[in-house]
């Protein structure tokens, strides 16, 4: 029923209002799921306009149940992605406002630690709206990620990585003293978390801080990967390809031996800005292109970048157009 609705929005004189409003209420939660993916897959494809995915993403962040909620916040992150700094704090404020009501579980504000009586929707709403709300501004969240981060060794494991990445972004004394922690840390998992969490900054500054332990001998090859990987958006992806470029041989002698592969390193050197592709694309030919194997591996690496590069073509216009729609009084 879901799949037979989506179809009729897209047949001349069909109210695609109907079917938000009247049609919803007819839909089960699975249901709507499912219009959600198909529109999603339609405006993905050209067919649909970034406003009709846009009309149904509220009322999905506005379920019940993490089912539910999943598909539309996770588009809204990756879609923020495309966006300008002032837009997507615009955007992330919008979310918080939206999920104002998902922070409270069973009678009780969520918190960064997890208690006794916690049920997988207190789990996601920690691990997936608290970041998301803290990055947003919430200044209560901030400041307690910040102090629980002074004792993150004793921090339960679930919820370690989470905490030291919200406290990392939010503080600069944080940053600092979670690099120097690395030189007294033993633990993989520990310094995993570490890693990603000072590799995940989105101040370029910062960011180039944490990039620059690549080139540390005390950092482990398979920790450089994680450094480079960590960046969670597009902007800081394309300071970790500025980076990698401007380090090319003393990071290829940093790298474990599997990652000279293209497979390994091809990916993170494309981006999704149409202005960059011609350049990314020449350097990544050049660079991988004659390594054995790496022919396939930089094509399939282009190709990613070419899909986002044209999804970014289709949805950006239509998202600024509904964020520069909302009312100044949005949180």
């Amino acid at each position: 029923r879901a799949r037979r609705l989506a179809r009729t929005r897209r047949r001349p004189g069909c109210a695609s209002a109907a079917l938000v409003d009247a049609g919803w209420a007819q839909l089960s939660a699975a249901e709507r799921m499912a219009l959600f993916a198909d529109v999603r897959a339609e405006v993905d494809a050209g067919r649909a306009d970034v406003a009709d995915l846009l009309a149904l993403a509220p009322r999905l962040l506005a379920e019940p149940t993490r089912i539910a909620r999943t598909p539309a916040l996770a588009w809204f992150e990756d879609a923020a992605g495309y966006l300008a700094p002032a837009e997507r704090q615009r955007l992330r404020a919008w979310l918080r406002a939206a999920l104002a009501s998902a922070l409270v579980v069973r009678g009780r504000r969520v918190t960064w630690l997890p208690g006794p009586d916690d049920d997988l929707l207190t789990d996601w709403v920690r691990r997936q709206v608290l970041p998301l709300v803290a990055a947003s501004g919430d200044r209560a969240l901030r400041t307690e990620a910040v102090r629980l981060a002074r004792r993150w060794r004793t921090l339960p494991l679930g919820v370690q990585p989470t905490i030291l990445a919200v406290a990392a972004e939010v503080d600069g004394a944080t940053f600092r003293r979670l690099r120097a922690d690395l030189a007294t840390t033993p633990r993989v998992g520990e310094r995993r978390a570490l890693l990603a969490a000072l590799g995940g900054v989105t101040d370029p500054d910062r960011q180039r801080e944490a990039l620059a332990l690549a080139l540390d001998p005390a950092i482990a090859p398979t920790e450089v990967l994680d450094l480079l990987y960590a960046a969670p958006g597009l902007p800081q992806q394309a300071v970790v390809r500025e980076f990698f470029m401007a380090n090319q041989a003393a990071l290829a002698a940093r790298l474990p031996e599997s990652a000279t592969a293209p497979a390994e390193v091809a990916s993170i050197l494309v981006g999704c800005d149409a202005a960059e592709r011609d350049r990314e694309v020449a350097y990544v030919r050049a660079t991988f292109g004659d390594v054995p194997g790496g022919a396939p591996e930089v094509a399939q690496a282009i190709e990613r970048a070419d899909q986002c590069i044209a999804r970014r073509a289709l949805l950006e216009p239509g998202l600024r157009r509904w964020l520069a729609a909302l009312p100044k009084a949005t949180p």
